[in-house]
């Protein structure tokens, strides 16, 4: 999931799982994130429903999250393992998610066609 083929994302060689209560947490400070977003007219991700995959990971020895989304449509290969898509623009996008202050930054989109 850390290898995105036209989007940066985050490197890091020490992974962990978080919790369902870490991704609840997440979930509910990033729609606070995007929302804060547009009212200063910054880019975001177009309106839709969004599959996710999320990892865990530590960089200089801090807890951190990273999001994977991606249209709903693609949710049928989230079983097959992380979701890599090319060259889609802003309907593919990433996102660290500090576990301990709760804040977000590298927010990345796909690049686009």
């Amino acid at each position: 999931m850390l290898h995105q083929c036209s989007r940066r994302a985050p490197q890091s060689t020490r992974f962990w799982e978080p919790s369902e209560a870490e991704i609840d947490a997440l979930e509910k400070q990033l729609v606070i994130f995007m929302s804060n977003r547009q009212k200063i007219q910054s880019t975001t991700p177009p309106p839709g429903r969004y599959g996710r995959q999320y990892i865990g990971f530590f960089r200089g020895g801090k807890p951190y999250i990273y999001g994977n989304y991606y249209l709903d449509d693609a949710d049928k290969y989230h079983e097959l393992g992380p979701i890599v898509i090319c060259d889609v623009g802003r309907t593919l996008w990433g996102v660290v998610f500090d576990a301990s202050d709760k804040s977000f930054s590298e927010l990345n989109f796909s690049s686009g066609f």
